[in-house]
């Protein structure tokens, strides 16, 4: 169902700093709102994908007693696995676990007590390679009606760009208007939250189930163009209604520029859609009078 990363890199996804502190930040802002909606209950959060070092649980029992928060994990790597039992054992924090599963979290069926806060990070930029769309497929219905998901939403958004002239702007971020005034936004490709799930799990619940695609527009280049030519993906994420990752503050949130894409003219119709399956991610075709390149 995508791409397992290996013990040593998500070790190294560590020095992503920003990223880190926000997504604690957002769970710690989550577990206080689950607090005030049951107060006195240990509030319950399903965290697959922690790796080897599990940083959201380890940093949040910080700030929480075992009393207070309790974690489910779920790690697919077999290495990974094994680190982040030995390094909750070796910290003494057995009574903040529910359960430490070995399994993978695509196939995972929850039991037992109800979730109150999912929180997953398994993507790169455009969702690509990694499951993150396929975990929270599978339980985002599993999900009580007021739980939350961390991230929120992340949103693909497709644009032009014109990579050279935008590079030679930056010396890093925020980017300078003059780079940002050289795109063109096209519109969204999808947006991975709770709501979207949940309305199409209610609508088509069997075909949501059996789902290996994901529907989504196709695109037809403007007549004007000027010289953002280069088919790119914006992500975006939001981690709760006041956190989010903005571009540049992270890897997750880079500009995926489509180089396999030859640079654009009007008229070129881009048609996408979203794969799940061993090799998550988008797949295009580029069509254009008299051509037609695939790719994926």
């Amino acid at each position: 169902y995508g791409e397992v990363i290996s013990p040593g890199y998500a070790i190294s996804t560590m020095q992503d700093p920003i990223r880190t502190a926000k997504y604690l930040q957002a769970l710690i802002a989550d577990i206080r709102k689950a607090q005030e909606r049951r107060p006195g209950q240990r509030v319950h959060i399903l965290y697959p994908g922690p790796g080897p070092n599990a940083p959201f649980l380890i940093l949040a029992t910080a700030l929480f007693s075992a009393g207070e928060i309790g974690f489910s994990c779920i790690e697919y790597m077999e290495q990974s696995y094994s680190a982040g039992k030995h390094i909750v054992a070796a910290l003494g924090l057995e009574d903040y676990v529910y359960e430490y599963r070995h399994g993978d979290a695509v196939l995972y069926g929850h039991k037992g007590e109800p979730v109150d806060v999912l929180i997953a990070e398994i993507m790169q930029q455009g969702l690509r390679g990694e499951p993150q769309f396929a975990i929270f497929k599978n339980l985002v219905p599993q999900l009580a009606e007021d739980a939350t998901v961390i991230p929120r939403a992340v949103e693909l958004r497709a644009g032009l760009c014109n990579p050279h002239k935008e590079y030679s702007h930056v010396k890093g971020y925020p980017l300078p208007a003059a780079a940002v005034a050289l795109r063109q936004d096209l519109g969204e490709i999808l947006t991975l939250s709770k709501e979207t799930l949940m309305e199409r799990y209610k609508r088509e619940p069997k075909r949501y189930e059996r789902a290996q695609e994901w529907d989504v527009p196709d695109f037809k280049i403007p007549p004007a163009l000027g010289d953002a030519l280069a088919f790119t993906v914006y992500t975006f994420i939001r981690l709760n209604d006041e956190l989010e990752i903005a571009e540049g503050e992270s890897g997750l949130s880079m500009p995926l520029v489509i180089h396999d894409i030859p640079n654009v003219q009007p008229g070129d119709e881009i048609r996408l859609q979203f794969k799940l399956g061993a090799t998550p991610g988008l797949v295009y075709q580029h069509h254009r009078p008299r051509m037609s390149i695939l790719n994926g």
